[in-house]
């Protein structure tokens, strides 16, 4: 017999906290990693997986590949204006970019 085991969930950040980190966050792509993490509750390794197939803006909804599983995020307005605001920007410096990472256009150098 074995016995499983329920791995607790991330907790999101309260909101009081939250307004003085995205005030902090100098670019669209901070504040929406900012938001993925502390108030959708996705883990870093969750954030660098994302891609673009994974996010739809119409309906508000995100796919995160979770521990072999898929996990679907429902997005708040807030979330969905920092997505447009990194999409326009990712768009600006990044225009013939291939790479299917949703935060992460380019390769570091």
């Amino acid at each position: 017999m074995s016995i499983v085991r329920a791995q607790p969930l991330p907790r999101p950040l309260p909101s009081d906290r939250l307004v003085g980190l995205l005030d902090k966050a100098p670019t669209a792509l901070a504040k929406l990693a900012v938001i993925l993490v502390a108030v959708h509750a996705l883990g870093c390794a969750e954030v660098r997986g994302l891609h673009l197939d994974d996010l739809d803006r119409s309906t508000g909804r995100l796919v995160v590949h979770r521990a072999g599983s898929d996990h679907v995020v429902v997005l708040d307005e807030d979330t969905l204006t920092l997505i447009a605001a990194w999409s326009r920007e990712r768009t600006c410096r990044y225009p013939r970019c291939a790479n299917p990472h949703c935060l992460y256009p380019s390769t570091p150098r």
